[in-house]
């Protein structure tokens, strides 16, 4: 069981506040203050700034539970605020929140007269069982209001497809559900209930609401609901598509029924903006197309997608029974924006340290990789912890500092070999797994012993241009550059002087015309050209003469590309210049704070001598990502601890 189960929360904080922040600027301000109030009622906080105002919510793709809506109409726009709130909490104890939290929100909107309604609702499609409820990890229902207007929003996931609860549901709500239950029987054959909604002030000024998803591809006009079957809405859905298909899950309808009468009110047809993947230049087109369709004032894509610092979630078109039409847009923020600023990669260091501190176990150690030998411990806990503890210093993270701790002491308490730390305790010590260990005691400001630096320094002959992995005859024991970066940088003072002119040869002879030096031990030269770059930078040597002034660094797998943008880095490649890499990179990034892991080490053949011209043995992959997820953290701290003294110093100057 892992040691600490840290929530990878700081990224989805950072876009939550954006993205109230985007709320603000699009609200007149006179309305700020009342914008700030709906914004923490639909959240279930007091404070926009306080922890509990952010969780991992399904609302949106990225995880933030927070979105806006724009509704444009014929007569002008209006926006609204969705929120999951409580998502800070999970299962039970977060359905239990989100229902004071709508009792709140239900105070803020001038909306109690909807509680009965809202109740019956909650009773009638969520699980009486609280452990069932516990399986509800990301909340089961949310909340939506408007600053300029009274009313509330409430959805509730549909825990079961099933539309006799549907229709037990309407029965008991509506005054005539005819037109509901001969709605339902045409839908039936072809649809699902995704989930139910309550939309206004009390049960006589409200309606009732089912969204529901295809089960299988079909013409709208089988499912027997008028409005979605109309040319308005046809035509929209065309235009916002541009050619472009959506899969049954990226297209989401809804009807809605008059509390007051139980007549059809309305249904629409919501198309995931994620699916159609338009550009912000295709959706000031497609929008302003879909306004003209509909007869409502253009719509200003512009401002909404602030720069890029928001993206269309949905876009989504309703029409009345009547055949009025409006059009919704749905803003949830964008991942991509701003990867240079110093906020978006402390963010991602964050959630990367919160993912490896869930992966740690009790005792201190890691596992990953499944080699023939079994998994490793003591190599990957020496480079996780080493990585966490270089990245507590720059990031300033107790907590990132107190696992590197814990992994020190579980690699120095019952030891399995005199001298040295090896892949695991059947594989015997090697110089790579002892080199990482010693950097993470280093780094911890632990004593090394004699016997261990003393076990680097006998796989490093005085003279020679390197350090050899193993102990032997074999390939295993020739001198192996991408080990030997940190072995050097690990030896005492005096050991390391005695082989600097070895290093300096190795440190050539190594260096290829692309800038990258050669790598035995791994599929790619960058992860070793990343190391060789980090103790360049570290014991303050400069890099060859002979390194190109550009580089061009191709990137295969998620480690690659972590160790280009960190080469790129240190070679000193402009932040603009590094943005496009920069942003892939993040956007590799997993909702629970790791990156994927991939077939970048290679067990060489015993006998290869030169893998970099004739490749052989076989290649195995960081199962749990850990190990790339800690050498994306390494060049992500760097990274923030280098944009953010910038920025700082040109504030100073400023």
């Amino acid at each position: 069981m892992p040691a600490t189960m840290a929530a990878p929360l700081a990224r989805v904080r950072r876009r939550t506040l954006r993205l109230c922040e985007t709320a603000r600027r699009l609200t007149p301000a006179a309305q700020r203050a009342r914008t700030d109030e709906c914004l923490a009622a639909v959240l279930g906080t007091e404070r926009l700034d306080a922890e509990d105002a952010f969780g991992r919510s399904a609302l949106n793709s990225d995880g933030t539970p927070l979105q806006l809506c724009l509704t444009a109409r014929p007569g002008g726009q209006a926006l609204r605020y969705l929120g999951d709130p409580c998502a800070h909490l999970s299962g039970a104890a977060r359905i239990d929140a989100a229902r004071q939290a709508m009792g709140t929100a239900m105070r803020t909107a001038g909306a109690e007269g909807l509680r009965p309604s809202a109740e019956a609702l909650l009773a009638r499609v969520l699980p009486q069982d609280r452990a069932v409820r516990d399986t509800f990890r990301d909340g089961a229902l949310w909340l939506g209001l408007a600053a300029e207007r009274p009313g509330l929003a409430l959805y509730v996931e549909a825990a079961r497809t099933d539309w006799d609860i549907a229709g037990a549901w309407l029965a008991d709500l509506l005054p005539d559900a005819g037109p509901a239950h001969q709605a339902i029987a045409g839908l039936r054959p072809h649809c699902a209930p995704a989930s139910y909604g309550l939309e206004g002030l009390d049960a006589g000024k409200g309606r009732a609401k089912i969204y529901f998803r295809l089960t299988a591809p079909q013409d709208v006009h089988a499912l027997g609901l008028a409005p979605l079957a109309s040319p308005a809405m046809l035509d929209v859905l065309a235009i916002a598509m541009a050619g472009r298909g959506v899969d049954l899950d990226g297209l989401v309808m809804s009807m809605g029924f008059d509390l007051a009468t139980g007549a059809l009110v309305d249904c629409k047809a919501d198309l995931c903006g994620h699916c159609l993947d338009h550009t912000l230049e295709d959706w000031q087109r497609i929008v302003t197309s879909c306004c003209a369709r509909l007869g409502i004032p253009p719509v200003d894509v512009a401002p909404l997608l602030d720069g890029g610092e928001t993206r269309i979630a949905f876009l989504g078109c309703g029409v009345s029974a009547e055949g009025a039409a409006r059009l919704n847009l749905y803003l949830q923020p964008s991942p991509d924006a701003r990867p240079n600023a110093p906020e978006s990669l402390r963010a991602a260091a964050e959630d990367a340290v919160a993912y490896l501190l869930a992966q740690q176990r009790e005792d201190g150690h890691w596992q990953d990789y499944e080699l023939p030998v079994g998994a490793s411990d003591q190599w990957i806990t020496g480079y996780l912890g080493m990585s966490l503890a270089e990245a507590a210093d720059r990031l300033h993270l107790p907590a990132a500092r107190a696992a590197a701790e814990r992994a020190a002491d579980w690699l120095c308490r019952d030891r399995p070999y005199a001298a040295g730390w090896g892949y695991n305790a059947s594989t015997g010590p090697d110089s790579d797994s002892t080199a990482m260990v010693l950097t993470l005691l280093h780094r911890l400001d632990r004593p090394c012993a004699e016997a261990d630096t003393g076990f680097l320094a006998a796989r490093w002959p005085e003279g020679a241009s390197g350090i050899s992995t193993y102990d032997g005859s074999d390939a295993w024991a020739q001198a192996h550059w991408d080990v030997t970066p940190y072995a050097y940088a690990a030896l005492p003072a005096a050991a390391r002087a005695a082989r600097a002119d070895g290093f300096r040869r190795g440190l050539a002879d190594n260096l290829q015309p692309d800038g990258t030096w050669r790598a035995y031990w791994w599929r790619s030269p960058l992860y070793g050209t990343l190391l060789t770059r980090e103790v360049l930078d570290a014991l303050g040597e400069p890099p060859p003469e002979a390194l190109p002034r550009r580089l061009s660094l191709g990137a295969e797998t998620t480690l690659d590309l972590a160790c280009a943008v960190g080469i790129a880095h240190l070679h000193g490649t402009e932040a603009a210049d590094l943005a496009g890499a920069l942003a892939a990179l993040l956007r590799r990034q997993l909702p629970d704070g790791g990156f994927p892991g991939g077939a970048d080490l290679r067990v060489t053949d015993q006998a290869c001598t030169a893998p970099w011209d004739a490749p052989d043995g076989q290649y195995f992959t960081d199962i749990a990502g850990s190990f790339t997820t800690a050498t994306a953290l390494r060049v992500l701290a760097r990274l923030w601890q280098d944009r953010a003294g910038a920025a700082a110093s040109a504030g100073v100057a400023a």
